[in-house]
């Protein structure tokens, strides 16, 4: 039998949007809480920028989850 294996996946920053949309945050009041510059968090969103651990603790603290669900995150959509 084989296993189900789709051929795509979606950014970590659909994730991301998907909490700040269901909790009525905006981009802007997320780049506060995680003490980026606007463009900085739109740049996360996107992929441009990389979850590194100093990123996936600030998501964590302030979204939920942990460090290691964002890093594992961030390493799914990479591979």
């Amino acid at each position: 039998m084989e296993t189900f294996q789709p051929e795509w996946s979606s950014t970590p920053g659909a994730s991301i949007q998907n909490i700040i949309d269901r909790r009525n945050i905006t981009i802007d009041d997320l780049a506060d809480l995680l003490g980026f510059s606007t463009s900085e968090t739109l740049e996360v969103l996107s992929g441009a920028t990389c979850i590194d651990n100093a990123i996936a603790s600030k998501l964590a603290n302030f979204l939920g989850g942990t460090e290691g669900f964002w890093l594992a995150r961030a390493k799914q959509f990479d591979e």
